[in-house]
């Protein structure tokens, strides 16, 4: 079984470097990538021989539409790393993020391992607090029913290849159609007369 660890940095400073030394240590048999968001200009130099550079500039090259231009596409997006990786690099059977101020107080290889015995296609920690009170909710509640979201923090995340591969689906499908000029109005409408 395969895995990638994706270290997701948006600026690089001794923590980050520190955070990164730790992150190291932990991964085991994994390949560990550095996922650098350039949105806001390059960072240089990475102390990393893996290293993803990414913009949302080449987001959208790659089909994906910024459905909001005041809103950061990786930032509100925890999921958006992982297309650049599996468009761009040999398939891994699992992905795992880990934000820059996250840390894993453990064998990276051995949580893998166990949730890749259960099946799991997506792991991270549920929240208690109510979907309807996160301020993002807002931006999915015409698309999906308020049944199907699951609030989840996604600072350390587990993906299989597959769920990885939905997801990338999914969200090129909405892209299309908002490239395309459907207006977001009606995609939303859509949802509802299908």
């Amino acid at each position: 079984m395969t895995f990638a660890v994706l270290f997701k940095i948006y600026f690089l400073d001794l923590f980050v470097i520190r955070q990164l030394e730790r992150l190291k240590s932990v991964v085991g048999s994994g390949d560990l990538y550095v996922v650098a968001d350039e949105a806001k200009g390059a960072i240089d130099p990475i102390p990393h021989d893996k290293v993803a550079r990414v913009t949302e500039a080449d987001m959208m090259r790659r089909g994906f539409a910024q459905a909001d231009a005041r809103m950061s596409m990786f930032w509100h997006s925890a999921d958006y790393s992982l297309y650049p990786m599996i468009e761009d690099l040999p398939p891994y059977d699992y992905y795992v993020t880990v934000e820059y101020d996250a840390v894993v107080n453990g064998s990276l290889e051995k949580l893998v391992d166990a949730i890749a015995a259960q099946k799991i296609e997506f792991a991270g920690l549920r929240t208690t607090e109510p979907v309807t009170s996160w301020e993002w909710t807002k931006t999915v509640d015409t698309l999906y029913e308020p049944a199907v979201l699951r609030p989840y923090l996604n600072a350390i995340a587990f993906y299989s290849h597959r769920g990885v591969t939905l997801l990338r689906e999914r969200r090129l499908e909405l892209s299309r159609r908002l490239n395309a000029g459907e207006s977001v109005l009606h995609i939303l409408r859509r949802r509802y007369t299908d």
